[in-house]
């Protein structure tokens, strides 16, 4: 018997927000709070172990994994939130997020682990990644 580890990837890609109830469709929110002209991006994965037992003739089986979830904030200025778990000298222990997509996907228990600026000047773009331990369905339209 061998195992062989893949990873099934979905990237989904949030469109234009609009500025208004906090958690309404269309918003990106963090704690329940817009994120003023902020999109997101979503990737989310799962990892599946590919295996023979010996019974099963030539053809593998699949079993899946535990799915990780990954979202992205772009935005054209800082979030002072998550600006303030990159200083790690001023005793702040990591804070776990809440965070709303666009499509109305809720992204739990979230940590900083990226940011990325992009662009100069008025064009400057902030990307803050994400690693998250669980994320909601779209809801049905």
């Amino acid at each position: 018997m061998y195992a062989l580890r893949s990873a099934l990837a979905i990237a989904l890609v949030g469109t234009g927000v609009r500025t208004a109830v906090a958690g309404a469709a269309g918003t990106v929110t963090l704690d329940g709070m817009i994120v003023p002209k902020a999109m997101s991006s979503i990737n989310a994965s799962i990892d599946v172990t590919e295996f023979r037992d010996g019974t099963g003739g030539g053809c593998p089986r699949l079993l899946p994994g535990c799915a990780r979830a990954q979202v992205c904030l772009n935005s054209p200025g800082s979030v002072a939130p998550l600006d303030a778990q990159l200083d790690q000298s001023n005793g702040i222990s990591q804070v776990r997020f809440t965070v709303g997509v666009e499509d109305g996907r809720q992204f739990a228990r979230c940590l900083l682990v990226k940011l990325t600026v992009e662009g100069a000047g008025a064009r400057r773009r902030y990307v803050y990644c994400l690693d998250c331990e669980g994320m909601t369905a779209a809801p049905a339209p």
